[in-house]
């Protein structure tokens, strides 16, 4: 019954999620591959970081549906939406869980030490990590994995920058 209380309260999380996805699907897939600008991990990234952990899942999974959506819709198609999906929510998970247990969330953009782990997760260290599972989602379905690379990974942290 809980997971049902949460999982109702995020559907605006949801929506914005899949129209942020939708935008970057649509506008920043300039080479045909993944997009340039991805606006909707730093929706989620946001979310998670301002509840519990274990109210995580309830966000996550919304999410990810969209995402598939979104990126079945209108971008790489069917066979590629879910190993995506799964990688934009690796990334948000990975992101949100190293500023929680670095970036001090109780006091974002408080001090230089916070700036400087948001940078070095949301920016750096999470992005890299799901750029390179992208490369290898890449690998799987047949298409050229360096172009994807660079622009996964390019295009979190120009998204997140503050």
């Amino acid at each position: 019954m809980a997971f049902q209380t949460f999982a109702l309260d995020r559907v605006p999380l949801a929506i914005a999620y899949f129209v942020a996805a939708t935008v970057a699907v649509v506008l920043t897939r300039f080479d045909g591959g993944v997009a340039f600008l991805w606006l909707a991990t730093p929706l989620l990234i946001a979310d998670l970081i301002t509840r519990p952990r274990r109210q995580w899942l309830a966000s996550i999974v919304p999410c990810a549906v969209v995402s598939g959506l979104a990126t079945g819709l209108f971008g790489l198609g069917w066979a590629a939406a879910l190993p995506l999906s799964c990688v934009n929510m690796l990334e948000a998970w990975l992101a949100a869980w190293l500023l929680r247990r670095y970036g001090h969330p109780q006091h974002p953009l408080g001090s230089l030490s916070w700036l400087y782990y948001f940078i070095f997760s949301a920016g750096l260290i999470a992005p890299l990590v799901a750029a390179i599972s992208v490369a290898g989602t890449f690998v799987v379905l047949g298409q050229t994995p360096i172009p994807a690379f660079v622009n996964f990974f390019t295009a979190m942290p120009s998204a997140t920058s503050p």
